[in-house]
C-alpha cells in the first residue's frame, strides 16, 4: 500500500505462521522485515490464515480548537487485513499510510472469553542501517540519552528519534493510548527493536490497541512541523460545548515560594495567593495556579483535598480571583483521586470557581496509570475543568478527543532537584518529547540571579533571560505556566510584553533552523503577526535565516538578544532590544549568546 503522494509504501505478508511488515521511503527500506501481532495468555497467535484484505482511502482536514496551525490535513490510504486462527478467533490489522509516515494497530474479537490477559506484543521495528538514536531514559520522559547504538537500547520510553547511516531520520511513537500500558522498546540480538508493554494488561474480548507510528524524513524539523499526524490517529472531540476551554498564560506559586520582595516573602499562605492574584490581574494574564501543599502533604492519604491547611483560606482566594477576573488552577495529587470520590472533589472545586486541575505524580506508565488519567480526564470534562498532568504518560494525541487536556509534563522541566537542563537539552527536546504533543516545560524565569534562594529551587539555572522567553515559543503548549514572581515580570516589561502577546494557538508554524544539538529556531503566526523564538547550545554563534515566509508587505521587527557579555552562566539577565522594518526578501543574520536565545516579533504594518 502506497502513501497518497506515492513516496512511501508498506508491504504486509503472512509467512511461516507469522505476520511481517516492511516500510519503504522512495523505495529505500526504512523498517526492514519486522514482526507484527499480539499474543494472549488465553490463546497463541498461531494457525493464522488471511480471510479478507480491504483497501480504503480518506482525504479530509480538520480544525483543532487550539494547535500549531489552523487546520490539519488528514490524508491517508488504509489497508485492513483480517485473520483467523485455528480456533476461528478473528484478528484485524489496521494500517494507514500517510504522506508523513506509517501507522498500524490491532483489533480482535474473542467471543467465548469474558476477559483476556496480554502475554506479549510482538511488534518489532527493524530499522535499516541506523547509527545513532536519541531515546528517553526515564518513564516520565524526563531524561534523554543521545548517540545511542540500536544494540544498546533497553526499555526506553517513546518517542524515539534515530538517524540512519544514509542520513534520513526515523521517529517512532504511539497514538491513541487508551486501556493499555505504555509502549517501551528494547533491542533484540538480531538488531531490531521489540515492543515491551509496561505492566500487566487486562483486555476485554473486543479490543483495539493503540496505534504504532513510524515517521521518516530527511531532517528532524519535518517531525515538528507534521506532528499533527499523532492527533489525526485519534477520534474527533467528544466535547460539544468548548467555550470554557481557553489557552492562556498562568502565573504559578511553586517556584515563587521563599522569594522576598520589598519586605514581603512569598509563602504557602492566603496573603501570598491574594498578592499573586492581584499582580496577575495587573499583568493582564488570565490564570493563576496554586501548587502542592494547600490541603496538606500531597503524597499522604490522610491529607483531605476537600479541606485546606489553616494557612490557606481558599474561599477567600477564589472570591478575589473572581473579582479580578483571574481563572484559578489547583494542584491535586493522584493520591487524592485514588482515596476520594472524583465527583465529590471536582464538584467542590467547581463550586470554588476553579477553572483547571493540575494532576500531580500520575507516575505509573502501566494500564492502571493510563486508566486513572482517562478517568480524571473524562470527569473534568463533565465539570468543565481544564487539565494539566505532571509525571504523565506519553502524549499520544488524545487531546484531539479531549481538547481540555491542555498540556502535560512529559519532559525534564525546570526541576526542584539537583539536575537542571543544559542549553543543549533545549535543542533536542523539541525534536523528541514535544513532537508527541504539548509539554509543560515551565520556562520564563526572569530573576535568574536570585532564584536559588527560593524554597523549591536547588540549582542554578543554566540559561539566560532571552533564552527563557524564547522557550515560550520554541516549546509548544497551549497552557504556559510562568515560574517567576509577578514583580520580576514588571521589572522587565519589554521582554514580558513579548511573552504576554503569545496567543499559544497558531495559524501556522515553521522551523527556520532545526540543527539538533546545536540550534533550534521556530516561527509561529497568528493572523498577520509572527513570533520567532530561538535557542542554542553552550557554544552559541551566528545564525541566519531568510524571511521569505512573511509574504508581501512591510513588517516591524522587534528583536531581543542577550547582552554582549552574556552566557548561560554569566550576566544572564542582560539583554538588548532593537526595532527595524523588514521584508520577505531579506535574510536575518544574528549572533546568539552561548546558551542564550533570540525573540522576534514581526507585525505587518
Amino acid at each position: 500500500m502506497f502513501s497518497p503522494d506515492k513516496t512511501k509504501h508498506v508491504v504486509v505478508g503472512l509467512e511461516n505462521d507469522s505476520i511481517y511488515y516492511s516500510f519503504f521511503n522512495n523505495k529505500i527500506p526504512v523498517i526492514q522485515k519486522s514482526l507484527m501481532g499480539i499474543e494472549l495468555n488465553e490463546m497463541a497467535w498461531k494457525g493464522l490464515s488471511v480471510t479478507e484484505v480491504k483497501k480504503d482511502a480518506s482525504r479530509t482536514q480538520w480544525e483543532p480548537l487550539w494547535g500549531t496551525q489552523q487546520s490539519y490535513p488528514d490524508y491517508y490510504n488504509a489497508l485492513t487485513v483480517k485473520l483467523k486462527d485455528k480456533n476461528s478467533n478473528t484478528y484485524t490489522l489496521l494500517l494507514r499510510m500517510y504522506n508523513e509516515g506509517l501507522a498500524f494497530k490491532y483489533e480482535f474479537e474473542i467471543a467465548e472469553k469474558s476477559s483476556l490477559t496480554l502475554k506479549n506484543e510482538l511488534t518489532e521495528f527493524n530499522m535499516a542501517n541506523h547509527s545513532k538514536s536519541w531515546v528517553l531514559a526515564h518513564p516520565w520522559g524526563k531524561k534523554y540519552k543521545k548517540n545511542m547504538q540500536v544494540s544498546q537500547i533497553k526499555k526506553v520510553s517513546l518517542p524515539l528519534l534515530s538517524k540512519s547511516e544514509k542520513g534520513h531520520y526515523i521517529f517512532i511513537t504511539e497514538a491513541g493510548l487508551y486501556n493499555y500500558g505504555s509502549l517501551h522498546l528494547s533491542a533484540n540480538p538480531n538488531g531490531s527493536l521489540s515492543a515491551e508493554i509496561v505492566g500487566d494488561v487486562k483486555l476485554k474480548p473486543e479490543f483495539k490497541s493503540p496505534w504504532r507510528v513510524v515517521m521518516v524524513a530527511d531532517a528532524p524539523a519535518y517531525f515538528v512541523e507534521h506532528s499533527y499526524l499523532i492527533q489525526n490517529l485519534n477520534p474527533p472531540s467528544k466535547i460539544k460545548n468548548t467555550s470554557w476551554i481557553k489557552p492562556g498564560i498562568s502565573t504559578w506559586d511553586w517556584r515563587a515560594r521563599g522569594a522576598k520582595e520589598d519586605g514581603f516573602e512569598y509563602q504557602l499562605n492566603t496573603e501570598s495567593m491574594l498578592r499573586f492574584i492581584d499582580k496577575t490581574s495587573e499583568l493582564g494574564l488570565p490564570y493563576f495556579m496554586i501548587d502542592a501543599g494547600w490541603y496538606g502533604a500531597e503524597h499522604e492519604k490522610a491529607s483531605n483535598p476537600l479541606t485546606t491547611i489553616p494557612e490557606i483560606d481558599l474561599p477567600r482566594i477564589s472570591k478575589r480571583a473572581k473579582e479580578k477576573n483571574v481563572g484559578l488552577w489547583l494542584y491535586v495529587n493522584r493520591v487524592a483521586f485514588e482515596a476520594f470520590d472524583t465527583d465529590t472533589l471536582l464538584a467542590k472545586y467547581k463550586a470554588w470557581g476553579v477553572v483547571g486541575i493540575k494532576l500531580g505524580f500520575l507516575r505509573e506508565q502501566n494500564q492502571t496509570g493510563v486508566a486513572l488519567l482517562q478517568h480524571v480526564l473524562e470527569k473534568c470534562a463533565d465539570y468543565e475543568l481544564m487539565l494539566d498532568c505532571h509525571e504523565a504518560v506519553i502524549p499520544s494525541g488524545i487531546e484531539r478527543t479531549w481538547p481540555h487536556f491542555l498540556t502535560r509534563e512529559y519532559n525534564h522541566s525546570f526541576m526542584d532537584g539537583g539536575y537542571v537542563a543544559s542549553p543543549v537539552d533545549h535543542t533536542i527536546t523539541p525534536f523528541l518529547n514535544n513532537v508527541a504533543g504539548p509539554i509543560d516545560v515551565t520556562p520564563g524565569f526572569f530573576d535568574i540571579d536570585k532564584m536559588k534562594a527560593r524554597t523549591y529551587v536547588k540549582s542554578e539555572l543554566k540559561s539566560t533571560i532571552i533564552a527563557q522567553a524564547a522557550m515560550c515559543v520554541t516549546y509548544f503548549s497551549p497552557l504556559l505556566c510562568l515560574p517567576d514572581i509577578p514583580e520580576a515580570y514588571q521589572r522587565k516589561p519589554d521582554v514580558f510584553e513579548f511573552i504576554k502577546g503569545l496567543p499559544l494557538s497558531y495559524d501556522a508554524s515553521k522551523v527556520l533552523i532545526g540543527d539538533i544539538e546545536k540550534t533550534y529556531v521556530v516561527a509561529r503566526r497568528k493572523d498577520t503577526t509572527w513570533w520567532i523564538g530561538g535557542v542554542t547550545n553552550e557554544k552559541g554563534g551566528e545564525i541566519e535565516f531568510p524571511l521569505e515566509f512573511l509574504g508581501e508587505g512591510n513588517y516591524e521587527a522587534t528583536i531581543f538578544l542577550d547582552g554582549k557579555h552574556t552566557t548561560w552562566d554569566k550576566n544572564r539577565e542582560e539583554f538588548t532590544k532593537e526595532n527595524s522594518i523588514v521584508h520577505a526578501n531579506e535574510t536575518l543574520k544574528l549572533n546568539i549568546a552561548p546558551g542564550g536565545g533570540v525573540c522576534i516579533k514581526l507585525e505587518l504594518k
